[in-house]
């Protein structure tokens, strides 16, 4: 991380003013942007997985993961047969 504002960062000082406290303020609002950012995600993920915990959705996904694995093991058997071992 040091390494992005270390070069991609020294484009955007102004030499008029205090370079490091222009490094100061570009990163502390780059750290706020992602907490925004990050605690964003979280608030998002907490109502899909209520979404995905639900009985209707399990009962979907337990169908779908069977159907899968039905298809595995009749991909098996044919070819098992097709190559004769």
């Amino acid at each position: 991380m040091s390494l992005f504002f270390l070069t991609f960062l020294p484009q955007f000082i102004m030499p008029d003013y205090n370079p490091s406290l222009q490094f100061l303020l570009m990163g502390s609002f780059y750290a706020a942007v992602s907490i925004v950012w990050f605690a964003t995600i979280v608030l998002l993920l907490s109502y899909v997985r209520k979404w995905l915990m639900s009985p209707r959705v399990q009962n979907v996904i337990d169908k779908a993961t069977g159907l899968v694995l039905i298809g595995f093991g009749l991909n098996m058997i044919f070819k098992v047969q097709r190559t004769g071992h």
